[in-house]
């Protein structure tokens, strides 16, 4: 590892140097949301993960993101969530609607429904654009480990 380290050195300094350039340069942020689909304070913390190449130079190093861990109140928690709404032709969503057993804010029918948001609408046999309804169930199951 030594031998590795004293070829790659300058390769490593480089990318150290260049990290906050790169991952700037890479990254795109909107504004926070809360349930609301409403501008909210927010926070994004990341970490960087670097490959470096075995043998040559360290050139075009890539960016590889380490997600935070997810604090206790955002963990998936036992229960199920049925969202339902349409695509309209025009890609935005109507009728949204759904119900939760469960207490988190990342399975809440709300931050579907009320995201301000649209999607490419669905299309018939001939191409032409057409409305759609989605129906998405999730269930989640925690189980003991043994």
């Amino acid at each position: 590892h030594r031998k590795w380290f004293r070829r790659n050195r300058q390769a490593i300094g480089r990318g150290a140097a260049e990290s906050c350039k790169i991952a700037t340069n890479k990254a795109k942020f909107g504004p926070a949301l809360d349930v609301a689909g409403q501008a909210t304070a927010g926070r994004v913390q990341t970490g960087l993960n670097w490959r470096l190449p075995m043998e040559g130079g360290g050139a075009n190093l890539p960016v590889i993101p380490i997600p935070p861990t997810l604090p206790k109140e955002l963990r998936p928690k036992a229960g199920t969530t049925t969202v339902s709404f349409i695509v309209a032709a025009d890609g935005s969503l109507l009728e949204c609607q759904g119900q939760t057993t469960m207490d988190t804010r990342l399975f809440a029918p709300e931050t579907i429904c009320n995201a301000k948001m649209k999607m490419e609408p669905y299309t018939d046999a001939n191409d032409k654009k057409v409305a759609r309804r989605v129906v998405i169930k999730t269930n989640i199951e925690i189980e003991d480990v043994k």
